[in-house]
């Protein structure tokens, strides 16, 4: 697992708030976030 590549992309469906706390847990963490847009329920993959 690469921490140093972080491939985020954000659907515009996202709340500013949970955005704010994603890259929130993003800095924190070094994870890559991945969002698909594929599903009504977007999909958090934390890898």
């Amino acid at each position: 697992i690469d921490m140093g590549i972080k491939n985020i992309s954000i659907s515009n469906s996202l709340d500013k708030n949970v955005k704010d706390k994603i890259f929130s847990i993003d800095r924190k963490k070094n994870v890559g976030i991945y969002f698909t847009k594929k599903f009504k329920n977007k999909k958090l993959i934390f890898t």
